[in-house]
């Protein structure tokens, strides 16, 4: 009977080990499953994230500026004093002087540079009701802007010959240097030409179009031989602003793709190559400082191409994350400014999500004290900013620790949070001196024009022709930012560098240039 027990014993034992073994399977089994339903739930809210991201790319408002009230509103919870919450209210609700000023008023008077025409339109000095004579009390005067389209003129140079008649020497008047030496279009037809290619974004097809309405037919060859032939007398000029630009203790940084055809084998193929931008722009606090702008291009986006043209370059320099400049801030030479415009548009795509917003609203309050200093001296600035700005910094800091502890780190939020908090130093930085911007917009505006020229020229024909661009941009983007009619520079330009010395280079840079 013992012998019985005993074996009832050990089946009991072994079935109890059995269903053991199989609770810790099911045990084991539904760990796995919750941390599979965990990765997926996260990968479920980052697939959202992007897809409301996506629609609102395609569908929504484009625009990452907040409105007033949101910021006011923010402001006043974050004081919790209602008072403030109503006063704030009041003062956002348009007055009539302020409503006035969003529409735009057509201009009372025509500008003053305009050339005048009058035309008088005049009556009968006789009465049509009861046949007297009229007299003059005064007149109504009726304004309107006139466009007169551009037309071709030819011009001549006559030069008379003289012969020596003791020695039969012929002398005539030596022809002025040219650039285009050979060809019938003069400077102010090629200034027009290279304009409307790299400032008006009109391929030299549909400027051949235009040239024929006014009746003259300019083959697209020749269009294309003037632009290389013009860019390469001009390119000792962006050199000397390249060398400038990187003389100075602050630039911006930033680079946008082109496609541009590389011969490969016996035909060419379609690569992306890029546009680097190095602006400088200190008009808002140095008046005295000149804004440039050095446009490069490369073949490819490796960082050697800034790594090389900012080799000898030491200061503050803002750009994006981009891994190429990483290396240039290691020996400490190169301080890296971030931008807020950057991290703010990861924070846009993604505001439906509430701390999302909360974020936005703290980011918009460092721009609403940016606004209040714009144009104070720079140790103004400074002053105001480590005042004002530097807790508020300090606070979204504290924020964006806390926020992302209780985060996915597949979550989108979750890495736009930490797109900031792996660069805080460099994003704190602009808090260090006046003459830094919050943000890496002063590039990002000069480099616009050439995202908008690609949709109307669509590529590059060669990588000359890119380094063809980059000369031209670089000359025209300057003269923009210092408020110089591009057409009247360059057709002045052209004229006189075939006869301008080394030495005065200078004086025919874009932001020094003075007309003849």
């Amino acid at each position: 009977m013992i012998v019985t027990l005993r074996a009832q014993l050990d089946v009991a034992h072994v079935d109890i080990d059995t269903h053991c073994s199989a609770i810790d399977a099911h045990r084991a089994t539904i760990d796995e499953q919750s941390r599979l339903l965990t990765r997926r739930d996260a990968r479920i809210e980052l697939l959202e994230q992007q897809l409301n991201a996506l629609k609102r790319r395609l569908f929504g408002a484009h625009s990452e500026k907040l409105s007033p009230g949101q910021l006011a509103l923010w402001r006043s919870e974050q004081q919790e004093d209602h008072a403030a919450i109503e006063a704030e209210l009041e003062q956002l609700v348009p007055s009539d002087e302020v409503a006035a000023k969003v529409h735009p008023k057509r201009p009372v008077e025509l500008p003053a540079h305009l050339p005048r025409k009058t035309r008088t339109l005049d009556v009968a000095p006789i009465c049509a009701c009861c046949g007297g004579a009229l007299h003059r009390i005064g007149e109504e005067r009726t304004q309107s802007i006139e466009w007169i389209p551009g037309h071709f003129e030819a011009h001549e140079v006559l030069r008379p010959k003289y012969a020596c008649r003791g020695c039969e020497t012929v002398t005539t008047a030596p022809l002025p240097p040219r650039v285009n030496a050979k060809c019938l279009l003069g400077e102010s037809v090629v200034a027009q030409v290279l304009v409307s290619k790299y400032d008006d974004h009109v391929p030299l097809h549909r400027q051949q179009k235009i040239f024929r309405r006014h009746g003259v037919d300019i083959p697209e060859s020749t269009l294309g031989d003037v632009t290389g032939r013009s860019a390469w007398a001009l390119t000792p000029l962006a050199d000397r602003l390249a060398t400038l630009i990187t003389t100075q203790g602050k630039l911006h940084a930033d680079d946008t793709p082109v496609t541009v055809l590389v011969p490969e084998g016996t035909g060419t193929v379609r690569k992306e190559g890029r546009f680097w931008a190095y602006c400088l722009d200190q008009s808002l606090h140095d008046p005295s400082v000149k804004p440039m702008v050095v446009f490069r291009f490369s073949p490819g986006r490796s960082g050697q191409y800034p790594q090389a043209f900012l080799k000898d370059f030491t200061g503050y320099l803002q750009a994006d994350a981009f891994a190429g400049f990483a290396p240039l801030f290691v020996s400490g030479k190169v301080k890296e400014v971030a931008c807020w415009a950057h991290a703010r548009r990861k924070f846009d795509e993604l505001k439906a999500a509430p701390i999302a917003k909360t974020i936005l609203l703290r980011i918009g309050t460092l721009y609403q004290i940016e606004r209040e200093v714009r144009g104070l001296p720079p140790d103004d600035i400074a002053a105001r900013r480590q005042a004002a700005a530097l807790p508020l910094l300090n606070e979204l800091k504290q924020y964006l620790d806390e926020k992302l502890l209780a985060l996915s780190n597949a979550s989108a939020l979750a890495q736009a949070i930490g797109y900031l908090t792996k660069r805080w130093p460099s994003f704190c930085r602009y808090v260090e001196h006046g003459a830094l911007a919050i943000d890496n917009n002063a590039v990002e505006r000069a480099i616009r024009p050439i995202a908008i020229g690609r949709k109307n020229w669509n590529l590059l024909g060669s990588i000359a022709a890119g380094e063809r661009a980059a000369v031209l941009y670089s000359l025209i983007g300057t003269c923009n930012l210092n408020g110089i009619e591009p057409w009247a520079y360059l057709t002045d330009v052209l004229a006189r560098l075939p006869t301008c010395l080394a030495r005065d280079i200078d004086q025919l840079l874009p932001m020094n240039w003075q007309p003849r």
